[in-house]
């Protein structure tokens, strides 16, 4: 009796493992948010959206499929929104401010941190931005709604963050100009810790199980961060955008190709590629599937955990993120031009 109920709990969980994992893609709901639609950050289940042409930003809610604010007060040129939950931070190039909101769209204060903010980034009560035109992070303490530190990097740059460890880095993406003599060898700056090497343009980087990779989007070059060193270890094709760990191995996406390059994680060896029709602008990992977005055609594919195309959907006009929010099982794709986010819902398959 033991033995039989023991194999009833068994197949029990290999059936619930297999029910969790296999869904079907669906359209669910088109949001108009405003063209030259850029830039996008998901807090939870809400998507903040900046059109530049409107000079609003959007609050889209992807469990009703429905805007649920949209903010048009005291912004004269805003390039990206953040939310902590508890307020709203959007970035002004114009002003050079960051103006904040409280969650229904009121102005609650301005704070000036340097000429052209861009890019922000949240972490634990502080908010870092960037210049898009000098050298510096600026950080605001969230407490007190002030600029507290600025940070000096190697040239301008929109990619910086957090690894998973919580070290603070950036990547040195200007140390190569096309045409121009290349100034600098530096690469990233992971806290504090310089790391140095022949790769032009660092624009993407990824943690995996099998090291922390940086890759150049001028040369196609592949690098390993190592505690202090940086090692070039594969090429791929130019222009690189994008790179993720997926089914035992790195994948890689271009705008020089109409392919996906696969690469065993150790030796870092490329075995295969994926054809896929457009040049891929992003890629997200979703449950046990891998999202591909392209451009030209502009298309939302998916592939499954032996990277075979299973389904493929149409995507707003110049499609520029994946937004993905596993826990409400929605998917959103922001297309710039149109100014359309699509959401799309995940159902169990039968």
């Amino acid at each position: 009796m033991i033995m039989a109920k023991r194999r009833i709990i068994i197949i029990l969980v290999m059936t619930l493992t297999i029910n969790v994992f296999a869904f079907n893609l669906t359209e669910f709901a088109t949001v108009v948010v405003g063209k030259s639609s850029y830039t996008c950050y998901r807090h939870e289940r809400y998507v903040y959206i900046v059109s530049r042409a409107d000079k609003k930003v959007r609050v889209v809610d992807l469990l009703s499929g429905k805007t649920k604010l949209t903010i048009t007060e005291g912004m004269a040129m805003p390039v990206m929104a953040v939310s902590d939950g508890k307020r709203i931070y959007v970035s002004d190039s114009w002003r050079n401010s960051i103006i904040v909101y409280d969650m229904r769209g009121r102005i609650l204060t301005s704070i000036r941190v340097g000429i052209m903010p861009g890019a922000l980034k949240l972490h634990e009560g502080k908010l870092y931005v960037s210049s898009t035109k000098y050298p510096y992070i600026w950080v605001v303490n969230l407490k007190t709604l002030k600029k507290e530190k600025t940070i000096r990097t190697y040239s301008p740059t929109p990619f910086f963050g957090f690894l998973k460890n919580g070290d603070f880095f950036y990547l040195n993406y200007k140390n190569y100009i096309p045409g121009v003599p290349r100034s600098s060898d530096v690469v990233a700056v992971i806290n504090g810790r310089i790391y140095r090497g022949d790769l032009k343009g660092p624009r993407v980087i990824l943690e995996s199980r099998y090291g922390t990779f940086v890759a150049g989007f001028y040369d196609g070059k592949i690098a390993r961060l190592g505690k202090t060193v940086l090692n070039v270890e594969a090429r791929t094709t130019l222009f690189i955008t994008c790179m993720v760990e997926f089914s035992g191995s790195i994948i890689v996406s271009s705008i020089g190709d109409d392919e996906l390059h696969v690469f065993e994680p150790i030796l870092m060896k490329e075995y295969t590629t994926v054809k896929v029709k457009g040049k891929v602008v992003d890629m997200k990992v979703f449950f046990d599937h891998l999202l591909i977005l392209t451009h030209d055609p502009d298309r939302l594919h998916v592939l499954d955990e032996d990277l075979r195309i299973i389904a493929t959907f149409d995507a707003p006009t110049y499609p520029v993120a994946i937004l993905t929010a596993p826990t409400i099982r929605k998917v959103g794709v922001l297309g710039a031009d149109e100014g359309i986010l699509k959401i799309f819902s995940v159902e169990e398959a039968g």
